[in-house]
Formats: structure tokens, C-alpha cells, sequence
């Protein structure tokens, strides 16, 4: 197999939270959304450590007999799919050892290498952010109908998938976008994971001289969230 190099930003060896079981979590450098809540902007740029699919591959399998056949690896960013030479070959030989792969994504074009790789993955956690053009546009800075396209696209594979919508007080924390959502999701029987917005990242933002958009924005009220949620549930049942 021809060497590649893929720029990453860490690695998380056991984590939860991101996919079935335990996860061993690959965090890749390189993000060309902007979102105005992102609390990672450190992985924005493709400026990192680089490393052979046989690096990382060597340093997922030093952690299998924790994951073992219940857990696995998840590709994460950033935005992994924009590495996509890279995370192809790597969930090749990925399954070359029969790990389990969760890919961790806000969606991109759709190309023929992306196509691959979401067929070799086992389970997608998809980030749809916003549910119109110019929600995309002011929020994102990136296009809502590339992440509505590859929505479709994945309802057509039949693989396990997961919805996650940050919500964001202020710009999103309604019952009229909830509603919205619902629509969107109802077509492909797809229920959707409301994820609360935090400041986290703020520290990272001053440190790298970037103005931080929300800075006048508290983190959302968990009981917003519950009924938000509740509300989701009712709409797409």
C-alpha cells in the first residue's frame, strides 16, 4: 500500500462519548466551516503533526484489547472528510483488522472517495447544523444544501446513524426551529441528539487572537434543552 500522510491533531484513547462502547477517537486537523459556536478552532488549519496510515494503525491496535468488538475507532475533527486520500486508506486497513469505525462528520461533497469511505464505516454521527440556507450562511459560513445532500445520501446507506444539532441560545433555542428540524428529519425516519451550547473553547480563541462571535452568549439552561428535546421527539415519531 502506497505510504500516506494524514495531519492530526491528538488522539483520545478511551473515550464514550463518540460512538458505541469504547472508542479510541483519531481528532484530524482541518476545517473549512467556520461555525460561529465551534469550540475547537485549533484544528481549523491543516498545520499539525503528520502521520503514515501505519502510525496510526499501529497506535489504534495497542488499544484494541480495550475496545476489543463492542468499542472501536472514530474519525473525528475538525472535519476528517477533507483528508479524505488519507481516512480512506486508513479505514481500509482499518477493517483489515475488523475494527469497528464510527465517523464523526458535518458532511462535504460528496465525491467518489467520500463515497467509500461512509460504505466501509459502521456508524455515522452527522453534525446538521442548521436548518436553512441562511442559517448556513450567517452561522456556519458554508452551504445548507451540501449538508442536506449528504443527509439524503446517507438515509440511502444502511448504516446507523445519529443526529446531533447544537442549540445555541438566541439563534436557534425555538420551538419554530425545532419545527424545522423535524421536517427535515421526518422524510428519512431519522431522530435527532439536541446538544447544548457551551463556552469551552473562549480561552482558545483569545489565545490564537480570534474574536470569539458569542462571547454575550451563556451556556444553554439544561431544562431548555429537555423540552426542546421532548419537542424534537413528539414532531419525528
Amino acid at each position: 500500500m502506497k505510504d500516506s500522510k494524514g495531519i492530526i491533531h491528538s488522539f483520545e484513547s478511551l473515550g464514550a462519548l463518540d460512538g458505541k462502547g469504547i472508542r479510541f477517537i483519531i481528532f484530524f486537523q482541518g476545517c473549512y466551516k467556520r461555525c460561529v459556536y465551534c469550540h475547537n478552532p485549533d484544528t481549523w488549519d491543516l498545520k499539525g503533526k503528520s502521520y503514515s496510515v501505519e502510525e496510526v494503525v499501529k497506535r489504534v491496535l495497542r488499544y484494541q484489547p480495550y475496545f476489543k468488538t463492542t468499542g472501536g475507532v472514530t474519525l473525528s475533527g475538525g472535519e476528517c472528510l477533507i483528508q479524505e486520500d488519507f481516512v480512506l486508506k486508513l479505514c481500509q486497513e482499518l477493517k483489515r483488522h475488523s475494527i469497528n469505525i464510527s465517523l464523526d462528520t458535518s458532511g462535504i461533497a460528496l465525491t467518489k472517495k467520500v463515497k467509500n469511505i461512509i460504505l466501509l464505516v459502521d456508524n455515522i454521527i452527522f453534525d446538521f447544523k442548521m436548518t436553512t440556507e441562511e442559517e448556513y450562511q450567517k452561522f456556519i459560513k458554508s452551504e445548507f444544501n451540501e449538508a442536506h445532500e449528504f443527509l439524503k445520501y446517507l438515509s440511502l446507506m444502511e448504516k446507523s446513524i445519529t443526529i446531533r444539532t447544537v442549540i445555541i441560545p438566541g439563534i436557534n433555542d425555538t420551538d419554530v426551529f425545532i419545527e424545522r428540524l423535524a421536517l427535515i428529519l421526518r422524510p428519512y425516519k431519522l431522530k435527532a441528539e439536541l446538544i447544548p451550547y457551551h463556552d469551552y473553547g473562549k480561552e482558545k480563541y483569545a489565545l490564537l487572537g480570534i474574536k470569539y462571535v458569542l462571547e454575550a452568549v451563556n451556556n444553554l439552561d439544561p431544562k431548555r434543552l429537555i423540552i426542546l428535546q421532548k419537542l424534537l421527539d413528539s414532531k419525528i415519531k
